[in-house]
């Protein structure tokens, strides 16, 4: 089980359960946990739920690996192994 213990922030698709996880990063100290979409920046487009739900939901986020600042790791469906790398720009 990942050690992620506290909030993500997540995508209105991750939230709403329309689309899965397949990109996360952590920034300012924050995990987020998005579909992968380009999304518009604005605070509609995003929510904040504890990783806990997340994991109880999907419970292939469990084999997220524990990112550092400015880590980020993908994968390219449910299910398929996370790629970790740095935070592109």
């Amino acid at each position: 089980m990942t050690a992620y213990e506290s909030r993500a922030i997540i995508c209105v698709h991750v939230y709403e359960r329309t689309r899965p996880v397949l990109f996360a990063f952590v920034e300012d100290g924050e995990l987020m946990c998005f579909c992968g979409a380009v999304h518009p920046d604005t605070a509609d487009s995003y929510r904040v739920a504890g990783f806990n739900h997340l994991v109880e939901h999907d419970p292939t986020l469990a084999s997220l690996p524990q990112l550092a600042e400015g880590r980020q790791a993908e994968r390219i469906a449910v299910g398929e192994p996370w790629m970790e790398g740095p935070l592109d720009d």
